[in-house]
């Protein structure tokens, strides 16, 4: 896993060992793959790995992209 290059989230990429994030499942516990900080932040914590949460927090973004537009 230390040899993926970019973000299996985003596609950014991953220079170095202090750029990569292993992702797991905190209710399975398993692995999902390697990510940068940012998508670990966004994935985690505050949704608490809720994809309707997700899902509202990006309607939310792009309610307000449209609104400033």
């Amino acid at each position: 896993m230390m040899a993926i290059p970019s973000c299996q989230s985003c596609g950014a990429s991953l220079p170095d060992s202090r750029s990569k994030k292993f992702d797991h499942c905190h209710v399975g516990g398993h692995l999902r793959g390697v990510i940068c900080n940012a998508c670990n932040t966004a994935c985690q914590g505050t949704s608490e790995e809720a994809i309707v949460r997700l899902q509202c927090c990006i309607a939310y973004l792009q309610r307000d992209l449209e609104r400033t537009a």
